[in-house]
């Protein structure tokens, strides 16, 4: 799954698919398998494959909701991500629930102050994945245009180089 992962991160995504069905061929329905096979569907616009792959996304974790989020948003289903955001939002009522997941969901449905907000209080409890941000995380794209995104990296003692993210 990891390297079929890599594969997507550098954009070959032939490869990216061989290696996360060939996981999943290991660990039927890995989740980390799945994503990996539904960011290739995505990549590659094939939209109603990426969304039946994501749709079998784990529904118990707040991470791989706002991956199937992610996908309802690039195609064009933003209600259903919507809905997967009052989700996520009635269960950080009843217990904990990663504030990271909570601001990558808020930013991709428009609320930047919600998911700045979200994204600081990840940083400030280190709350994983957050050191990750520009490097696993696909729809931290809706924040990275705001100035408050560079100042992330600041706060993390992290090196940020805009033109090597934007160069991919």
């Amino acid at each position: 799954s990891w390297l079929g992962w890599l594969y997507v991160y550098f954009k070959e995504f032939e490869k990216a698919e061989i290696s996360a069905r060939r996981a999943l061929e290991l660990l039927e329905n890995h989740p980390f398998g799945i994503l990996v096979l539904g960011w290739t569907y995505l990549h590659k616009k094939q939209y109603r494959q990426a969304i039946a792959t994501h749709e079998k996304l784990p529904r118990d974790h707040s991470f791989y909701k706002a991956m199937l989020a992610y996908t309802y948003v690039q195609t064009g289903r933003k209600e259903k991500a919507t809905a997967l955001w009052n989700e996520v939002e009635e269960e950080s009522k009843e217990h904990w629930v990663n504030p990271f997941d909570r601001s990558m969901m808020a930013g991709m449905l428009g609320n930047t102050d919600q998911a700045f907000e979200l994204i600081n209080e990840a940083c400030d409890h280190k709350y994983y994945p957050t050191n990750h941000i520009d490097v696993i995380i696909p729809y931290v794209e809706f924040l990275r245009d705001d100035p408050r995104y560079n100042k992330l990296f600041e706060k993390m003692n992290l090196p940020f180089n805009r033109a090597l993210y934007t160069a991919q």
